[in-house]
């Protein structure tokens, strides 16, 4: 257990419908705590652990309790930067505790922050694979035409503008080709 450090940004928050001396033994049975400590059924209490598997690299872990009171159930907060450490401890704690259910709060903005950016990234892609969408359509009414004028030209017997048509023909395809190129780069970014 550490004394001070730095509390976390990030926290999950919820009420527990269970005693503090089930806290207790939840705590005694996760944690690795030097002292027998007991949670008080009448103050807050908050305790401060330091991470020791190299995965989380010393991060630090709070757990704060308030007490019942009349008309409410126990709070519970756990302050971790680490969004899977606060869902396996949850997981835990309703495990032992025998939940069913744990409506919950989580406040993990630098997280938030992170999926933002994500769905920027996404937008991004989207907005890129809809304008190459578009601009294949485009060079596929093109194709279209310029195949019927070819032939047109082939059937009248009009070689030069035959040749023109097919040149352009071979262009356009060239363009779609680079296009697709375009496309499959985005698609597996």
């Amino acid at each position: 257990m550490v004394e001070s450090a730095p509390e976390p940004q990030s926290r999950l928050s919820f009420d527990l419908g269970v005693s503090m001396s089930k806290l207790d033994a939840w705590i005694q049975s996760s944690f690795w705590c030097v002292p027998q400590l007991s949670l008080s059924a009448s103050q807050d209490t908050s305790l401060h652990f330091k991470s020791l598997h190299p995965h989380l690299s010393g991060q630090v872990l709070v757990l704060r309790f308030s007490p019942p009171s009349p008309g409410h159930s126990a709070r519970m907060q756990i302050c971790t930067d680490n969004m899977e450490l606060a869902g396996d401890l949850v997981q835990d704690l309703a495990s032992f505790c025998q939940l069913e259910e744990l409506e919950s709060v989580a406040e993990f903005a630098a997280e938030m922050e992170q999926f933002q950016d994500l769905l920027e990234k996404v937008d991004q892609y989207n907005a890129v694979r809809m304008e190459l969408t578009a601009g294949m359509a485009d060079r596929t009414g093109v194709v279209k035409t310029l195949v019927m004028k070819a032939e047109d030209s082939r059937l009248l017997g009009d070689m030069p503008n035959m040749k023109q048509h097919y040149a352009g023909l071979y262009n356009v395809n060239q363009e779609l080709l680079a296009e697709l190129a375009k496309r499959q780069a985005n698609h597996s970014e």
